[in-house]
């Protein structure tokens, strides 16, 4: 299920009066006045409970997650991704995001909201599975700090505020796109925030 395919400055120019798909069932609404909405289109349990097998039966229902621009393409996905959730466990979603309740966040879910528009655009640009790399030592290997470029990540090691004893490594990794919990881009590190990439190869550096 294709997800992510509108970007910020499509929501932003959308005119025409319509529906337009930002799957997973997450729409943007433009109505004839052009006022801009989101609605998630998901199964949920039906009032009638179960069948007579026990089976929960479910019906189709459009949830409204509110208005746009007060309500970002980001914060609208992110509502989406855990009404989905609810819905996956059998739970009402509705009821989900209608409950007052404060719930802390995930850590990933913490370390998203560090990302802007435009951070979260690119994130959405990137392959669905990727390369990344960690120029590091021995001793800090399992970092959540990682980098798109693989020059820039060999010269981390030999920078004053990170050098160690012992040998300068360069890790390379793959990782889905959907695994990624930050990418960052405001100090020119194209840096992505990352727990446990699966690597492919380490190599001595110098």
């Amino acid at each position: 299920m294709a997800i992510h395919k509108l970007k910020p400055l499509q929501v932003e120019r959308a005119k025409k009066p319509g529906r337009y798909g930002d799957g997973g069932g997450l729409y943007l609404l433009v109505s004839p006045t052009l006022g801009k909405s989101w609605v998630l289109r998901i199964m949920c349990p039906s009032d009638e409970g179960a069948d007579a097998a026990g089976k929960v039966l479910k019906v189709r229902r459009d949830i409204g997650l509110g208005g746009w621009p007060d309500c970002s393409l980001a914060e609208a996905r992110e509502l989406a991704r855990r009404l989905r959730k609810v819905a996956k466990a059998g739970g009402d979603p509705i009821a989900a995001r209608d409950k007052k309740e404060v719930v802390s966040p995930t850590f990933r879910e913490a370390a998203s909201l560090l990302m802007n528009e435009a951070e979260t655009a690119a994130l959405a640009d990137l392959p669905e599975k990727f390369t990344i790399w960690r120029g590091c030592y021995q001793l800090n290997q399992r970092g959540l700090s990682w980098s798109l470029d693989r020059d820039l990540a060999s010269r981390f090691p030999t920078l004053h505020r990170y050098r160690q004893d012992g040998q300068p490594l360069l890790i390379e990794a793959v990782l889905q796109r959907e695994e990624v919990i930050a990418l960052k881009l405001d100090r020119s590190e194209a840096e992505v925030v990352a727990w446990c990439p699966e690597v492919v190869r380490v190599s001595a550096l110098g």
